[in-house]
């Protein structure tokens, strides 16, 4: 589809024929992505639109995701987002009363979204969540899974985050789902 991302960065994006996954190829490595996250994903993303302008939009989108959720969700759930950026998809479900707590690899973003959302956001892999594991109503995975580089291992700490009786919302960039927030992604 293209050989540099949204914002010119140079990568082989593809389009998977069967599922309609838009992902990079190959996929980063835990380093290539560690460095991505921590050295050029601030200064591509965050120089470029101020952080409450972003925190805000991911803010809207998370009242999109609790609107599609709608009754499925109990009141006073535990919500985790793996990949929370700034966190402003969790601060949606904070101001509806549930628990929240993000993980997010880049740690100046981390920074930011604990101390203007007044939640917990550890700075780091999924890892960091591991104190949750087996307390965790849903688990959020938005525009993530496409970024990993090894999603089974994200997917086996996302069972053990869950209750017996959790869920997982996932969004990915797909050809059939290009506007942000369409219900069937």
């Amino acid at each position: 589809l293209s050989l540099a991302d949204a914002h010119n960065v140079p990568c082989r994006i593809v389009l998977c024929q069967e599922c309609g996954l838009i992902r990079i190829d190959p996929r980063m490595s835990d380093e290539t992505l560690n460095q991505y996250y921590t050295e050029f994903f601030p200064a591509i993303y965050y120089d470029q639109t101020p952080r409450e302008n972003i925190y805000e939009a991911q803010n809207s989108h998370g009242k999109i995701i609790l609107e599609y959720l709608g009754a499925d969700l109990r009141s006073n759930s535990t919500v985790v987002e793996i990949g929370c950026g700034l966190g402003g998809i969790l601060s949606a479900f904070h101001q509806k009363g549930h628990r929240v707590t993000g993980a997010e690899l880049d740690p100046v973003a981390a920074k930011w979204g604990t101390e203007h959302g007044g939640f917990d956001i550890r700075a780091g892999s999924p890892e960091k969540l591991n104190d949750l594991n087996g307390k965790v109503d849903l688990v959020i995975l938005s525009h993530v899974v496409e970024h990993l580089p090894d999603p089974k291992s994200v997917f086996k700490q996302v069972r053990e985050l869950l209750k017996p009786d959790g869920a997982l919302y996932i969004e990915v960039p797909g050809i059939k789902s290009l506007s942000y927030g369409q219900k069937g992604m």
